[in-house]
């Protein structure tokens, strides 16, 4: 699979903020994993609750979207703005990168 470099070299990095039994986080998981299958990124699956502060900060936005630790969405995530925004914060194709979502690492 080819996947673009970051403009700094490296791949973009999402972050899925979400909790177990949240409807609206498995949806945004869905569609992060369909896009990782046409646009490799770094990928991290927080579960809010592991942190208190992040819990009361995050809990009414659930799941929050962050490209290169700049919010992206909240409650819903658009599967084309996604990729668009994916395709802008990356150039040159490189095969040897890539790490696509895996939903068991949280």
């Amino acid at each position: 699979m080819n996947a673009p470099e970051h403009r700094s070299g490296h791949l973009a990095r999402v972050v899925l903020y979400g909790k177990p039994e949240c409807c609206l986080c498995e949806e945004a998981l869905e569609v992060i994993e369909r896009v990782a299958t046409r646009i490799p990124f770094d990928f991290t699956e927080i579960d809010i609750r592991s942190d208190p502060a992040v819990y009361a900060q995050m809990i009414e936005s659930i799941p929050v979207v962050e490209i290169d630790d700049v919010r992206f969405s909240e409650f819903r995530v658009d599967e084309t703005l996604f990729e668009n925004k994916l395709k802008e914060n990356t150039t040159n194709a490189n095969p040897s990168q890539g790490n696509p979502p895996n939903p068991k690492a949280r």
